[in-house]
């Protein structure tokens, strides 16, 4: 099985910094369902 960073990366998912404060309310809310992915 793939580790979760290999398979966003393949499908070309952004990783953003959650705490960035410029990024839109969708891109924030990317980077919270990322950080979760990665944490599991």
């Amino acid at each position: 099985m793939k580790p979760i960073n290999d398979l966003l990366a393949t499908h070309g998912v952004p990783v953003y910094d959650p705490d960035d404060a410029t990024l839109s309310s969708g891109e924030h809310a990317q980077a919270i369902i990322v950080a979760a992915l990665n944490e599991q």
